[in-house]
């Protein structure tokens, strides 16, 4: 269904008037309908792939989930603190800065993602951008799981700190590789 679509009717009669604008009611709360079931549809999908690569050990989607129980906590602290239930305001200064760290990384984390994403759809592969989220979710879960964002930015920040490789060994398949990297190795 189109949501843009446009209703001119022109009617001199007072009934026919009354039941074009109820047939016209209807075809809007229909629109909206359609729509809203879309955004359900997209928020249930967005949030299967987020369980989905967070059972299978990424980080960033952890990440979502930790920033939806904090939320929680967090809320749940705030209005213990409001009914003046003893629960001391420092507890609810750390379950605030805990909600803006995980926050931070979240948004860092989904940042780089949708631009490596972005990236890989319309340079690596030559594609367009799907045009609605709901079109997009599937490839972008593919990249959830393959990608691993919060990693890059770690791998990026602690660069200077590690060792670059002596030697670098390349070579064909069967042209003894293996076995000049173990004899390197056993120098």
């Amino acid at each position: 269904t189109n949501t843009r679509t446009k209703y001119i009717v022109y009617t001199n009669d007072a009934e026919h008037a009354v039941l074009v604008r109820s047939i016209i009611m209807s075809l809007v709360l229909k629109n909206i309908q359609n729509l809203m079931h879309s955004y359900v549809t997209t928020g249930v999908l967005g949030t299967q792939m987020i369980f989905r690569a967070a059972s299978a050990g990424q980080l960033l989607p952890r990440f979502s989930l930790l920033l939806l129980l904090q939320l929680t906590l967090h809320a749940l602290i705030s209005k213990q603190s409001i009914l003046d239930l003893g629960i001391p305001e420092a507890y609810e200064r750390i379950s605030f800065a805990l909600l803006l760290v995980c926050f931070a990384i979240n948004l860092a984390g989904y940042s780089l993602l949708i631009a490596l994403y972005r990236y890989s759809v319309q340079t690596i592969f030559n594609r367009q951008l799907p045009p609605t989220l709901r079109d997009s979710l599937p490839s972008f879960s593919v990249h959830l799981s393959m990608l691993r964002p919060l990693e890059i930015i770690f791998r990026y920040i602690t660069s200077s700190w590690r060792v670059l490789p002596d030697i670098i060994v390349l070579g064909e398949v069967r042209c003894g590789t293996t076995s000049l990297c173990q004899h390197l190795a056993d120098s």
